[in-house]
Formats: C-alpha cells, structure tokens, sequence
C-alpha cells in the first residue's frame, strides 16, 4: 500500500516481530530456545511465523517495479557503468588486507572472480550477484505502518532489512546470504535473519526485483517464480574466530546450529519455499579468507567441526 505522499507503507510482520524478538534477548534465552526439546517448538514457532509472513506480504504490500538500490555499486565502493569491467577498475587487485567486516566477505568473493567453493558441499557453490540488498527500500521512501506498541511502528523501514548477499546458486537459485563474525557471530540468529529475508522476497513482485540490476534496469534472471520447488537457498556465513571455539554461550550457539538449521529444515512451511539452509564456516589465513585456486572455500559448520 502507499499512502497520499507516495511513501510506501510497509507491513509490520510476524516474521519481522520474531527477528526483532530473538535480536533482543539475547544469546542465553536464545540458546535455551534451540537446545534439547524446545528446538523443536521454535522451529515450529518460525515456520508458522514465516508462512504468515509471506502471505501477509503478498496481499499487504505493493511491490514497485525497481530495484532495491538505485545505484551501481561493488563492494569495493567502485561505481562502475554495466559495460566497465569492474575487475580492470580496482587495479587487478584479488583480495583485500583484512576481513573485518560483513562487506569485506562481499569484496572477497567479488573479487575472486569465481563461486563460492563449498568443499563438503558442491551443490552449495554460488556466485556473487550484489551486496546489502536492502529488500525494504523504495525510491519514494518507506515507512512501517502505525502498530501501537510496536517498535517498528511508524519507523523508516528502508534500512530494517538488509541482506549482506545476494548471490546465484545452480539453476539459477537465488541464495541469500547473513556473514557472522567478531561482535555479531550468533549463527542462531543468522538463521533467522535470514529467513526473514526471504519471508518478505518470496512473494512475486518481491521476487521480481531480484533481477532489476541497479542502473542498468536488468540483470541475468533468476529462476522463474512460477517453476515449481523450492524458490531460495539460505546461507549464514560464520568468519573464523577465537569466540567460536571457546567456552560460553556463543560457542555453544554455533555447536547447536547445525541441529537448528536441520530443525527447520523439516518444517514443511519452510522446505516449500527454501531448498538449502546451512550454517557454513568461512576459515581465515593471516586475516584473509581462505581460498583454493583463487576462490574463496567454505565448509559447512558440520565439516569444519569434526575436522578441527
């Protein structure tokens, strides 16, 4: 819906009212929530949140016919037209000096010119696409709509979610991507997040904008909407770290998170819409990403664990 000013108002969701939920309390409770028998119930709990979600966004909220962002842009900050070779313009660098932030593993992969390697998991490979795509966003603005008590109501809704990746999987998949690392590892919440943004892109005019390249209006199409099977891949990326193997609870965050994802991966609301949700461990190597002949690897949180 938009309302009389030509900003677009935006639903206030329950997907988005867990994700807000499990951001808030933080890494105690929500490791009590996906231990032992209660991962089960918040699995389910998700599930229910996220099938609601899709479907109050499909009849709730107008979908413009425009990208997420209205410039070019790579992740190395280089504005470039489609037709400049982006590679050329960043002086044939591959890599840069640290990983230090969510938009440094953009850059990598970026960069590398190649897939994302998954070594344990080939069928997981995926290509850069874009970086912090901001699914809310619209040219003329955006606001959540009034919900008294809510956090959100009213809010500028813009910036309220924003996927660190967008990348293509085989078949055209679109994957989203959440990289975890240093203060904001929770792999739990990765999880989360990340269906929370594929929530909100599931329905088709969300879908549709996948493949309205910013500047150039068109970008290499995903899927169709209407193929049939799953329509997204979800992947949280984990940056190596001392707090990931360490006592306490963050550490046993990302032990559990394997379990989690499965969990909810056999929820019937959530395998219907998502074909691949992992956990996956990204090692670094004096501060950069590992890669095997120039391409940055990973394994999934499983792998990594028993081969440490």
């Amino acid at each position: 819906m938009t309302a009389s000013n030509g900003t677009a108002r935006t639903p206030i969701t329950p997907m988005l009212t867990l994700y807000l939920e499990a951001k808030r309390i933080g890494a105690k409770e929500l490791l009590a929530r996906v231990e032992g028998e209660a991962a089960a119930a918040y699995a389910s709990e998700v599930a229910e949140a996220f099938a609601a979600t899709i479907t109050q966004f499909a009849t709730e909220y107008e979908a413009p016919d425009e990208a997420f962002r209205p410039d070019v842009r790579t992740p190395d900050r280089l504005v470039a037209e489609p037709s400049v070779d982006v590679l050329a313009e960043a002086e044939e660098e591959t890599s840069i000096p640290e990983i230090r932030i969510a938009r440094d593993v953009a850059t990598e992969i970026y960069l590398s010119g190649q897939p994302m390697r998954v070594v344990d998991r080939p069928e997981l490979d995926a290509e850069y696409v874009d970086y912090e795509v901001s699914i809310l966003r619209t040219l003329g603005g955006a606001r959540f709509v009034e919900q008294p008590g809510h956090d959100k109501s009213g809010a500028v809704a813009g910036r309220a979610l924003v996927a660190d990746l967008l990348l293509r999987g085989p078949g055209d998949l679109p994957v989203i991507g959440e990289v975890k690392l240093r203060g904001d590892s929770s792999p739990i919440l990765g999880l989360i997040q990340v269906l929370t943004y594929i929530a909100h892109l599931a329905p088709a005019g969300q879908y549709r904008r996948l493949s309205i390249a910013p500047g150039s209006g068109e970008r290499s199409p995903f899927r169709p909407h209407d193929a049939g099977g799953p329509l997204f891949g979800g992947l949280v990326l984990v940056v190596d770290g001392p707090e990931l193997d360490a006592p306490g609870k963050v550490a046993a965050l990302h032990r559990t998170a394997p379990r989690f994802a499965a969990a909810l991966r056999g929820q019937d609301e959530i395998s219907a819409v998502v074909g691949g949700l992992e956990v996956l461990r990204l090692n670094l190597q004096d501060g950069r990403l590992q890669k095997t002949g120039g391409a940055v690897t990973a394994r999934t949180s499983a792998e990594a664990a028993s081969s440490s």
